[in-house]
């Protein structure tokens, strides 16, 4: 009779500490490697995405990215064969898209998050930054190295500032600007748009102005 209550107390605490424990982190969708039909199947989502049908190119980039991050070397392969602008665009935002979920790598994070800036998706690049100084800010807390913590550190700060202008920027940001006319040195008028500035909702102030990415 003891041994069997010691064993429902036992149980009886696994139990709680089960409830008690928080819950796993899902772990993000995709495929890690991928065996000879799966690099045929991306073979061929890879050559749909050069189809006639928008429908069929549209599936076939969206079920590339689930293949992900396995079907990588083949999209980079195919990225750097192809001379079809969409195809090519097509194969960058698969890599991107899988990029947030797969990729530690805060350099490269960074790089796309500068692409996205410039080509003004604010709204991805911020995600971009965000996970970027994320991993920046990971690797400084590690390094034992004075002079390459701070370098972490400071790369840290950067991207988590420019992760704060992309925000303003994809959300309009409540810039105030102002029009200003000058001529040109050949008479020819020109018009300026310049932010003056934007409060980014903590007391600090953005130059939303600011091409630096």
């Amino acid at each position: 009779m003891r041994t069997f209550f010691s064993i429902v107390l036992v149980l009886g605490a696994a139990a709680l500490r089960a409830a008690d424990a928080p819950p796993a982190a899902e772990k993000p969708a995709g495929v890690a490697t991928l065996d000879e039909d799966g690099k045929k199947k991306a073979a061929g989502l890879i050559k749909d995405l050069g189809a006639d049908a928008f429908d069929t190119r549209n599936n076939a980039e969206k079920e590339l990215v689930a293949l992900m991050p396995g079907a990588t070397a083949q999209v980079k392969d195919a990225l750097t064969t192809s001379k079809d602008p969409e195809v090519k665009s097509r194969l960058e935002k698969v890599l991107k898209t899988s990029a947030l979920d797969h990729v530690d790598d805060p350099e490269l994070l960074a790089k796309y998050a500068k692409e996205e800036a410039t080509a003004k998706r604010f709204e991805s690049a911020a995600k971009f930054y965000e996970k970027a100084a994320k991993l920046y800010a990971a690797k400084a807390a590690k390094e034992e190295n004075a002079d390459a913590k701070k370098d972490l550190s400071a790369k840290a700060e950067l991207a988590a500032g420019r992760q704060k202008r992309a925000n303003l920027l994809s959300k309009g940001g409540g810039a105030k600007r102002v029009q200003i006319a000058g001529g040109g040195g050949d008479g020819a008028g020109m018009v300026v748009i310049s932010t003056i500035e934007v409060s980014d909702n903590s007391g600090g102030k953005v130059d939303l102005n600011s091409e630096d990415w």
